[in-house]
């Protein structure tokens, strides 16, 4: 048994030529911190983890004005596996993560008409539901130090934020949150 806790952030703008809608530039901008129990254990030549806990979660976006996003907390779960491979400490990794987040969509009013503005969706939407999920597939490497564990990862990985609001159609959006790409991640266990 044991606990983590962590974090991560993306905060990136994203271009788009030709402009779409009259809009050149969609920004980004998610945050994530986790607190869980975690579970260890061996099956074969497997390293399994479970893990369970709480999540906070912010996922906004703006374009070309005042940001609209989501704000909530609640339970995640999660489970990991990995192979060694050789003896220098490589290793396979793979995991899958599900969070389900209850808050609020802060919606500013002068958001060019085009998010949430133009009187689609009032300035704050309460009891707003969003489901997350998340994996990770790469290789790690292992290292023991003195007094703790250096962890270092290379991971290709893909999150999906669904929120009923985000995806309608109707306020000129019509979308969730979706985004891949590689993850470089660094661990000191103690």
């Amino acid at each position: 048994m044991g606990a983590r806790l962590r974090y991560w952030t993306y905060n990136h703008g994203h271009g788009h030529t030709p402009p779409v809608s009259g809009i050149s530039n969609v920004h980004l901008n998610m945050d994530a911190l986790d607190l869980e129990a975690t579970l260890h254990s061996q099956m074969d030549c497997w390293d399994l983890m479970l893990a369970g806990g709480i999540r906070y979660g912010r996922a906004g976006f703006s374009v070309g004005g005042p940001e609209t996003f989501f704000e909530g907390a609640g339970p995640t779960v999660a489970i990991e596996a990995q192979r060694e491979v050789g003896s220098r400490g490589l290793y396979l990794v793979g995991n899958a993560r599900s969070s389900m987040l209850i808050g609020k969509i802060h919606n500013p009013a002068d958001n060019l008409g085009f998010a949430f503005g133009g009187g689609s969706v009032a300035p704050t939407v309460d009891d707003e539901i969003t489901v997350v999920l998340e994996n990770q597939l790469g290789v790690g490497w292992t290292r023991e130090l003195r007094r703790a564990d250096l962890d270092l990862r290379l991971l290709w990985e893909t999150q999906f934020w669904m929120n009923d609001t985000f995806a309608d159609e109707f306020n000129g959006v019509g979308s969730n949150l979706a985004f891949s790409g590689l993850t470089v991640s660094t661990t000191l266990r103690y």
